[in-house]
């Protein structure tokens, strides 16, 4: 079976005096990275089983595709996770990746021709073309990653509650925004610190062709070429390296731009809920933490840093009961470096009731440059941000003292949906997260009704669906259009 190597380059710098040999030391070899092998497989319709694709000069094209720096780090990355949490079959480490037109899809389970199942191996299945294997193979295998990492632990397959197709900018649920934003981060990584000609020219949007160009490529389109993608490539590095996701959207009212559209609201932060509900600002997190010490030579040099991250995502799925908000169960086990990325992209809004009014005032300063009242402001905040940062470290479970649980509801009246991924489906909330433009479409609630919705959830988080109704029925808002969803979430 073919093996792919994942050998590191060796690292540059200015050259040094020779020292005399009495005293030279040997500098100590890098520890060797993890190697995997591919195996390529392949079906006749959606209902069969996979079997090995077996022509040599298929084969060879196909290897060849993963002869590209993202695919080395993705390989990287499932190796040390097989290393830290191998399945019980097959023996031998092998990512298998089933190629059929359209994949673009991580799964679990694998049903070969022979016979052979892997109930508990993920796979990729992935479209036969390099622009997939350049950049959808990472973001796949990140699936696959965590799916090694998270086998059997309780909740993983809990249903989701996203009232659309997950999407970077959504508020969707925390099972969805964890596992997604965990793919996503990668895909900033590989923007962030990817060194390849292709890869710089798209993220750093160079060149800039005008004019009719007979596709997309044109400057003309840029506004809304991302957004055409719908998994808004641009978007996944340039917001989630800034942390954007962070904020509320710009967009107000229309429903389906506050969730897909990247523009942030700057003045504004996101409650507690809605960020434990948002991939981009999971995707953030992560990617601070692995970005956080700069970029190495190459892309595949970032792989000895993520050890403690995989084993930090393996901790955290293995918590009994389930955490009840998996982003902060892995910051918590991943520890001071994680913390610290948490804090200041959350600006603490989910450790003190106070951090969110202070920023708006801090912007509010900085725009108007109100230089006393914004020296006033930091003199305050540094000293507050010290002792956030001291409570987490001593007890990270402070992190999430402002969360609350996760409070499934379902409009049975209302069906929301995107044309391109079926018939439009009931809509579904977490009512700890969902935003203005979602509870907007609640039959019966005017905007002062969504604004006392949210007051009453600011005050404190909503504990179940009998809480909701209660106060909600105190504030004068009517709950006849609630419900709860047929099946409620078991691992949120």
């Amino acid at each position: 079976m073919p093996c792919v190597a994942l050998a590191a380059a060796a690292c540059g710098g200015p050259p040094r005096a020779p020292a005399p040999p009495t005293t030279t030391t040997p500098a100590p070899a890098p520890a060797p990275l993890p190697s995997i092998d591919v195996v390529f497989v392949e079906r006749p319709s959606r209902d069969a089983a996979w079997a090995a694709i077996t022509d040599e000069a298929r084969l060879a094209r196909l290897r060849g595709m993963l002869d590209n720096e993202a695919a080395r780090l993705a390989l990287a990355l499932y190796a040390l996770a097989w290393e830290l949490s191998p399945p019980p079959a097959p023996a031998a480490p092998a990512l298998y990746v089933g190629v059929e037109a359209g994949g673009n899809h991580a799964e679990v389970g694998l049903r070969l021709a022979d016979g052979t199942s892997y109930d508990e191996l993920p796979y990729l299945r992935l479209a036969d073309d390099a622009e997939t294997f350049r950049g959808t193979l990472l973001h796949e295998t990140g699936h696959a990653v965590h799916g090694l990492l998270a086998r059997g632990a309780a909740g993983i397959d809990a249903i989701a509650i996203a009232p659309i197709p997950h999407s970077t900018a959504a508020i969707t649920d925390r099972r969805t925004a964890f596992a997604e934003g965990f793919g996503i981060h990668l895909e900033a990584v590989l923007g962030h610190c990817g060194r390849e000609p292709a890869t710089r020219a798209f993220y750093d949007h160079a060149p800039l062709p005008h004019g009719p160009t007979g596709d997309r490529a044109s400057e003309y389109y840029f506004g809304a070429r991302d957004v055409m993608t719908y998994a808004q490539t641009f978007a996944r590095y340039q917001a989630v390296r800034d942390g954007a996701y962070a904020f509320e959207p710009a967009a107000r009212g229309d429903y389906l731009r506050v969730q897909l559209d990247p523009a942030r609201e700057l003045r504004t932060l996101r409650d507690p809920g809605s960020l434990m509900a948002s991939e981009g600002f999971v995707a953030s997190v992560l990617f601070h933490v692995v970005a956080a010490a700069g970029c190495p030579d190459a892309l595949v040099e970032l792989a000895p840093r993520y050890r403690d991250v995989l084993v930090a995502l393996r901790a955290a799925e293995a918590r009994t009961p389930p955490a009840a908000a998996p982003l902060l169960a892995l910051v918590a086990e991943a520890g001071e470096p994680a913390i610290r990325a948490f804090l200041d992209l959350s600006r603490g809004v989910t450790v003190d009731a106070e951090a969110a009014g202070l920023w708006a005032q801090l912007y509010d300063a900085a725009i108007a440059v109100e230089l006393e009242a914004r020296d006033a402001l930091l003199a305050e905040l540094e000293p507050r941000r010290a002792r956030w940062l001291a409570e987490a470290l001593a007890d990270p479970t402070t992190l999430g003292r402002r969360v609350g649980p996760v409070v499934p509801v379902e409009v049975p009246t209302v069906a929301v949906g995107i044309a391109l991924f079926g018939p439009p489906q009931p809509l579904t909330f977490d009512a700890n997260a969902a935003g203005a433009a979602m509870l907007g479409l609640v039959p019966g609630w005017s905007v002062d009704d969504v604004a006392r919705v949210l007051a009453a959830r600011e005050a404190a988080p909503f504990a179940d669906l009998a809480d909701l109704r209660a106060r909600l029925a105190a504030a004068g808002v009517a709950t006849t259009a609630l419900a709860a969803p047929p099946t409620e979430p078991t691992g949120s």
